[in-house]
């Protein structure tokens, strides 16, 4: 049919048509849910779509009605077809290889690697109808093998005397590793931002594409290498080759065009702000884009969870929008090779729980015999005690879930009284009655649909740990399931107090990491153990060592399965991989005890030993706050759909499912409520009773090896010194002449306009790359990537001119460079720019060369060279002897001058960027850099700038640390704020919310209207913290104790202003003195502070606000500076705070009374006015009489 078609309109109005019907079915869907959205205006478009495709000429028109019979011909058909039936044809095909597979052993390799990537697909959520094409292409290829069947001898030669296993072993092996790479860039794909994946759209569809045309090779190497065994054609495996090929072509040309609505509304959202570098340009609209969100489908629960994941979204640092950039820039290639470590564990995790399952379902066949007397659905049963009731009661395919449950305790009650229960089970009947029956019935029914079937009973038999009973089974689920569950949330709140009394004794170039880890983790973990109802304690330890075994046993196979993907839990795919089948409330508790466990192993790290690279705590976050709280929300809105199907009422279903495991995931904000959880008898988040304790922290025996735990290089090595300086085999023996030449390692600096050099000293090691060209692979100083091409030629004059092009990985940067070689070879000078069509124009120079890098830091600028040639050279002769005189002395007054330059490099550094948590100092080396910085930067060798940055590094963390993305609500430009900060106890429990200021007069003493507060700063409570607070955790237990603080300094002042009115005309010694300042000697003038920390044991420690403000914090006795303040207020300006409230809230109900008043009073102005229009119609005017003049 395309043959047909021989006009370049074709495939455009093809295009066209495909995207008109494709806009016309997900625009109706679409305006159903969410309205308002471009889904609608792509609606809106479809006529004009339409329109504009018929608009056209005779011949338009015609292969128009040529498009419409492609897109309806069968192969068009197929493809349709393949997306939608591809999971159900998949279990057919894969016996069938299995088959084929034990015949031909040679093809378990392939056969066993696409068994695993599918069910790895399996566990994807997202249903990408890309990736199912690619599947459904990769099942093509390997249904070709299926005709192996009829070959039953593989060593038997065939019609050219090779045997099919010497044919098809190579390809097989080959195909195999295409399967793996295939489904690690589809994995890959999927963990992209649905920002990246438009911005990134094309670079994707080229590599997909690149597979289903290389799985297509594959087949029909397959069939080929069939029919040259068999000596002739296969003519149902041709005819299907042909029906393939014709869907190939389909799938091609329609690719691009399957993308989701929430694609098409990102995209229209970039089309409208200018395209995508318009975007990457702009920091807003780039924030705006992160901030999308997909308008939720299905159940409301995603709407109520959704204030969670906004919580955690928002705990992110500011640097985000800087990655997400450079996650823009990065390339396709670059994605899959970073997620491949991530994607084989994964593999082998898949292949060793398919083993496992293989040998469960032969050891289950061999152990349980079933004896079949009557035939019916019980006979699919495996456990003989379950089938037994099953036949006896009748019941067909499923049965209510209460019924089963009661029928199963009246089995067991009929065998104790015949005596058929082993004595060693008789413990376990106490637990298997109605008190139990929805403990039980949870533990069977994994969709809790209220009904039973065979196969999830045949799942809860088969989960039945070796050597128990199936009534020591069912006990465990009646009673020592929610013991295990008590019992986790006893060690996860052990180590929460751990971690968070370790935060301010942590390095602080890991402060701030750890900060916003243990924020995001807190939310998830409070949401799980907080809405559980835990078991009462002491447990009965006889009945605990019963189940004690099986728990530890489940803890030790989920700590090895972490272990694999070294606790990182990337998607809920990893997940369901490490826990094994079942409902995730199994597995919850355990597997965030272990991520826990692991966690405070790596803080301890960082207390003193490490510096960590960011990502390693990001990565222990995103475990907890992607990998387990997305499982959770899927999770809860599948139960909440369930329960609106069966009319019942969510809320109150999820008070009691799993001991209201998901309460507070599916209600945040009854957790979240501050007004609630100030109450005196909440016990939310209750601290265990821990101290920090250096040793313990520090013990040497117990530290774990960072090699071992961490999966990331430190900071420190992440900046590359010149080391790799091997040459490869093509540079050995291919390269000649003067490509040989060149070929080692460079250093060079760059300059722009009059400043040189406007960045640290580069380096990299040129390799050969053909006949006259060569690249390279290095990182600049600040740590950056970059790639060299370039290319030699030979002008007419025998001058040797160089053309490079450096391109900075995940970035959009690049230089391009035009020189010449010097004519010994050691030099490289010329002009460079920031894109290819500036260069021919430009003024800016660089300099490379093969010499010593100390002799480089003091070569004179080209501008110096050209002034004055002969003065500039006899400096640099001397400057560079006696630079490498005191180099190779090593002097002391070297060393210092090194340091001098290195922290005069800092402070201007510094200064310039001004330390701002959105600057990204990585990216400073692409920018033009003031004066102030190029003396220094020329100075220093490529080793000594990766030493500075660094420094850099360290110290930026260092500052980072003192700010904890808290905002001042009184500074128009809503600045972070460093510590301190003033928080307002009175507005928080009016607004439900922290409300924060900064620790200037200006800010925390301002009255300024709040949305749901009015703050008087002088009359209110306020508390001053300096340490970095989960305020979800912390601040109702703060609140609560500076409430009993100020009741007693209340006190203290009411008894001391009643004894100085007694003691009056008495003499000072009637007069109760007031206590003195716990720093310096001076009696308390109010306002000042008093400790909550140290007022635990009831020990008020007293500070004046001279002594806190000027010192920065005091330290007396166990006092420490990083103790949060409560501020004591006279008792007329905290008394003046409510009588004002009450006066304004006064004021606002008169202006509501008199806004009406003057509403009543308009409408009556009206009435009168229509009255006196009427009067005037009906009232004759008099006739005006003669003039007099």
């Amino acid at each position: 049919m395309r043959g047909a078609i021989d006009s370049d309109h074709a495939t455009v109005t093809s295009d066209a048509l495909e995207e008109t019907y494709q806009y016309m079915d997900e625009a109706r869907v679409r305006a159903e849910q969410a309205q308002g959205t471009r889904a609608r205006k792509f609606a809106n478009g479809v006529d004009d779509l339409y329109d504009t495709a018929q608009a056209g000429t005779g011949v338009i028109q015609n292969v128009a009605l040529s498009a419409k019979a492609v897109y309806e011909m069968d192969a068009m058909k197929t493809v349709r077809d393949s997306i939608k039936t591809f999971v159900e044809s998949l279990p057919a095909v894969l016996k069938a290889l299995d088959e084929v597979a034990a015949i031909h052993p040679f093809l378990q390799v392939a056969v066993g690697a696409f068994r695993v990537v599918v069910e790895l697909d399996k566990k994807r959520r997202d249903n990408e109808k890309k990736i199912t094409l690619i599947f459904a292409e990769m099942k093509d290829m390997m249904e070709v093998l299926v005709q192996l069947r009829s070959i039953k001898d593989e060593d038997a030669p065939g019609f050219d005397g090779m045997t099919i296993k010497a044919r098809l072993q190579g390809l097989v092996e080959r195909s195999a590793e295409d399967v793996k790479e295939c489904a690690n860039t589809c994995d890959a794909y999927s963990k992209e931002r649905l920002l990246a994946k438009v911005f990134k759209s094309s670079s994707w569809d080229d590599k997909f594409k690149a597979f289903l045309s290389l799985f297509a090779d594959r087949r029909r190497a397959f069939t080929f290498a069939l029919e040259m065994h068999i000596g002739k054609a296969v003519d149902a495996s041709n005819r299907k080759l042909d029906t393939v090929d014709a869907k190939l072509d389909v799938v091609l040309t329609i690719f691009s065009a399957l993308i989701t609505p929430d694609q098409q509304e990102i995209e229209g959202i970039i089309q409208s702000k200018g395209g995508m570098q318009a975007v990457l340009r702009d920091d807003a609209a780039l924030a705006g884009l992160l901030a999308y969100r997909p308008p939720p489908s299905g159940s409301e629960a995603t709407l109520q969870i959704a204030s969670l994941q906004q919580i955690l979204h928002l705990r992110k640092d500011k640097s985000e929008i800087s990655t997400v950039r450079e996650q823009l820039y990065e390339t396709t290639e670059t994605a899959v090779r970073k997620n491949m470590d991530t994607f084989e564990r994964k593999f082998t995790m898949q292949q060793r729980r398919m083993a496992e399952e293989m040998e469960g379902i032969v050891r289950n066949e061999s152990d349980r015999v079933i004896n079949t007397v009557l035939m019916g659905p019980h006979t699919r049963i495996k456990e003989h005690i379950i089938r037994e009731v099953w036949m006896e009661m009748r019941w067909r395919g499923h049965v209510k879930a209460r019924e089963f449950i009661l029928a199963l305790r009246d089995f067991y009650m009929d065998q104790i009284e015949h005596g058929n229960v082993d004595s060693d089970d008789k413990w376990a009947l106490q637990w298997l009655n109605v008190n139990y029956i929805t403990a039980i019935s949870e533990a069977f029914d994994d969709d809790a649909s209220g009904f039973l079937t065979i196969g999830e009973v045949n799942a809860f038999a088969r989960l039945r740990p070796q050597g128990w009973s199936m009534l020591h089974w069912l006990a465990y689920w009646a009673k020592g399931w929610r013991m295990t569950c008590t019992h986790y949330i006893r060690q996860i709140n052990v180590l929460i107090d751990k971690m968070h009394i370790l935060l301010p004794y942590i390095r602080k170039e890991n402060r701030t990491n750890a900060i916003w880890y243990n924020a995001t983790a807190f939310q998830v973990i409070a949401a799980v153990t907080s809405s559980f109802d835990t078991a009462e304690e002491p447990f009965d330890d006889e009945l605990w060592q019963r189940y004690r075994g099986y728990v530890e046993s489940e803890e030790k196979r989920l700590d090895e399965s972490l272990q694999t993907v070294r606790y990182y839990i990337d998607a809920t795919d990893t997940l369901s991989l490490i826990t094994g089948p079942g409902r995730i409330e199994r597995f919850l508790l355990p597997v965030l005890y272990l991520l826990l466990r692991r966690d405070y192993e790596v803080l301890r790290l960082c207390h003193r030993k490490v510096i960590l690279h960011h990502r390693e705590i990001h990565r222990c976050a995103e475990s907890i706050g992607i990998g387990v709280l997305d499982a959770m929300i899927a999770r809860v809105g599948a139960l909440d759909a369930v329960f609106k199907q069966r009319n019942l009422d969510p809320e109150k279903q999820f008070k009691a499912f799993s001991y209201g495991m998901y309460y507070y995931t599916y209600k945040p904000e009854k957790l979240w409520s501050l007004q609630r959880r100030i109450e005196p008898g909440n016990t939310d988040f209750a601290a265990i009773d821990a101290k920090y304790d250096e040793d313990e922290v520090e013990d040497v025996e117990t530290l774990p090896d960072p090699d071992l735990i961490l999966s990331l290089l430190s900071p420190r090595e992440g900046f590359v010194t010149t080391g790799g300086d091997a040459s490869t085999e093509r540079d050995l023996n291919e390269a000649e002449g003067v490509l040989k030449s060149i070929l080692g390692r460079w250093y060079g600096f760059f300059g722009r306009d009059d400043s040189w050099p406007v960045f640290p000293m580069d380096t990299f090691f040129l390799h050969a790359s053909g006949p006259m060209a060569f690249e390279a692979k290095s990182r600049t100083a600040p740590g950056r990537s970059f790639t060299i091409a370039g290319q030699l030629a030979t002008r007419a004059d025998g001058v040797v001119e160089c053309m490079l092009q450096w391109k900075f990985l995940n970035t959009a940067h690049a230089r391009f460079l035009k020189g010449v070689l010097s004519a010994d070879g050691l030099s490289i000078s010329g002009t460079w720019a920031e894109t290819q069509v500036a260069l021919t124009s430009s003024p800016d120079e660089f300099h490379l060369t093969r010499s010593s890098p100390d002799v480089l830091t003091v070569r004179p600028s080209p501008q110096d060279l050209r002034e004055n040639r002969i003065d500039a050279l006899w400096r640099f002769a001397l400057s560079a002897t006696r630079l490498q005189v005191r180099r190779r002395a090593a002097s002391w007054t070297y060393i210092v001058d090194l340091l001098r330059r290195c922290r005069l490099y800092l402070q201007a550094y510094r200064w310039r960027s001004g330390w701002q948590m959105d600057t990204d100092f990585l990216y400073m080396d692409t920018l033009a850099v003031e004066r102030n910085l190029v003396p220094y930067t020329k100075t220093f060798t490529f080793d000594e700038a990766c030493f500075c940055y660094i420094l850099l590094e360290m110290r930026r963390r260092e500052f980072t640390s003192m700010i904890y993305t808290y905002f001042c609500d009184f500074c128009a430009r809503k600045h972070d704020i460093a510590e301190p900060r003033y928080t307002c106890m009175t507005c928080a429990l009016q607004s439900d919310t922290t409300v924060d200021f900064c620790d200037t007069p200006r800010c925390r003493d301002a009255s300024c209207a709040l949305p749901k507060a009015v703050h008087r700063g002088p009359a209110h409570d306020m508390l001053k913290v300096r340490a970095f607070l989960i305020w979800e955790r912390e601040l109702p237990r703060l609140f609560r104790r500076a409430k009993a603080v100020l009741a007693r300094t209340a006190e203290m002042f009411s008894a001391q202003s009643a004894s100085r009115g007694e003691g009056e005309g008495e003499g000072e010694g009637g007069t109760m003195p007031l206590p003195l300042c716990s720093f310096c000697p001076a009696e308390l003038r109010l306002p000042f502070f008093v400790c909550l920390d140290c007022a635990e044991n009831d020990t008020d420690i007293y500070i004046c606000a001279g002594c806190d403000d000027r010192r920065g914090g005091v330290s007396a006795g166990r006092h420490r500076p990083q103790h949060t303040l409560v501020r004591c207020l006279p008792l007329q300006m905290r008394g003046a705070s409510g009588g004002s409230e009450r006066v304004e809230e006064r004021l606002r109900e008169l202006e509501t009374k008199v806004a009406s008043y003057s509403e009543r009073m308009e409408r009556m102005e009206r009435l009168l006015e229509g009255m006196a229009a009427t009067l005037a119609q009906l009232v004759p005017q008099p006739t005006p009489g003669p003039v007099i003049p």
